[in-house]
């Protein structure tokens, strides 16, 4: 169904229903702490800063958060789950994951929101992110459901005239970039082709710099949540464009939250498919439909963590330090563990 806020474009863009592929879930028998969590009764530890009559509110009666949007459900998981841990970032000087929880990302997200109306962001409008996958990712996601504005992402590794051509095509009115590199890039190759951008930010800049999201962050006032309904438009992701140009579908709040409801029924008990105790590391991008549906949002729905995986190179490590319970892929890297192991073994 069209809306009458979409942007109309040259291209036509598909409202589809994004489809859910398996996971995997690691059997980690070295510790037994493990085995006795399949032991350990299923039913929701509320650790939020709300009163518990509240938090209770906010589940079902089996113990399962209540959303009807992408929007509450990161509202209401950050009430419930406040204490849990959620996002995991690699430290330099530390050598380990530091990381923050819900309630902490929380505040993160009503900043990002007043970072996004400063730059004159206004309900239904469009947001473009070029970016991996970090907790400044996920907050712009956040933010954006939560003043009806419509998250647009892209790859860094992608080229600026793919760049150029999908922020033209979707009218984005801001753009945020993940490190200085991409923000020259885009700076120099595209952003003087896109008429409709009042405003460009860098996560990794420098805090002196005027275009340093930090600072921004900083300078921001509290704003008002704008809530949307089922039906608005909650991301806008573009095919790789191999047959042509990329093109754009469109995908409503229902469409991802009747997936993160669907996934549930791959189990038995709904509560046993992520748990509160788990931990995945992200390599798959949330820029994709399948990254950003069963593990970004699966997990907060569920009161999981996860840790942000430095790059494909880094994924051993990451893993070790990390030691995550669950994960997220496709074949291919299932398939290059399996000939790595195999090796080995010869």
């Amino acid at each position: 169904s069209r809306h009458q806020h979409n942007t109309t474009t040259s291209q036509k863009k598909f409202n589809i229903m994004t489809t859910t592929s398996l996971t995997l879930r690691l059997a980690l028998r070295r510790s037994q702490h493990i085995l006795k969590r399949r032991f350990i009764t299923t039913s929701a530890s509320f650790s939020s800063s709300a009163s518990t009559a509240e938090a209770e509110s906010l589940v079902d009666e089996r113990n399962l958060l209540r959303f009807d949007t992408l929007a509450s459900l990161q509202k209401n998981a950050c009430q419930v789950f406040a204490q849990n841990e959620l996002f995991g970032t690699y430290s330099e000087e530390t050598k380990q994951f530091e990381w923050i929880d819900y309630a902490e990302f929380d505040k993160r997200v009503g900043k990002v929101r007043s970072v996004l109306i400063d730059l004159g962001v206004k309900e239904f409008d469009k947001v473009g992110i070029i970016s991996n996958n970090r907790w400044e990712w996920a907050a712009t996601a956040a933010a954006c459901y939560s003043m009806k504005a419509t998250l647009v992402p892209m790859y860094e590794a992608q080229l600026p005239k793919d760049w150029t051509y999908i922020l033209n095509d979707s009218q984005c009115r801001a753009l945020l970039c993940a490190t200085p590199d991409v923000y020259h890039r885009a700076m120099q190759e595209t952003v003087p082709s896109v008429p409709s951008l009042q405003g460009v930010l860098c996560f990794d800049a420098e805090h002196d710099l005027d275009y340093s999201f930090s600072a921004a962050m900083e300078r921001a006032n509290p704003s008002q949540e704008n809530m949307p309904t089922a039906d608005d438009l909650a991301n806008l992701v573009y095919t790789s464009g191999t047959t042509g140009v990329p093109k754009g579908v469109e995908l409503t709040h229902d469409n991802s939250v009747s997936n993160v409801m669907g996934v549930r029924t791959m189990v038995t008990n709904p509560t046993d498919f992520i748990r509160q105790s788990d931990r995945s590391l992200a390599f798959l991008p949330w820029a994709h439909s399948y990254g950003q549906t069963c593990e970004l949002w699966c997990a907060l729905a569920h009161g999981a963590s996860m840790g942000i995986c430095r790059g494909v190179p880094s994924i051993l490590d990451d893993l070790q330090l990390v030691k995550p319970t669950t994960l997220f892929s496709v074949p291919t890297l299932y398939k290059r563990v399996y000939d790595g192991v195999n090796t080995l073994i010869q």
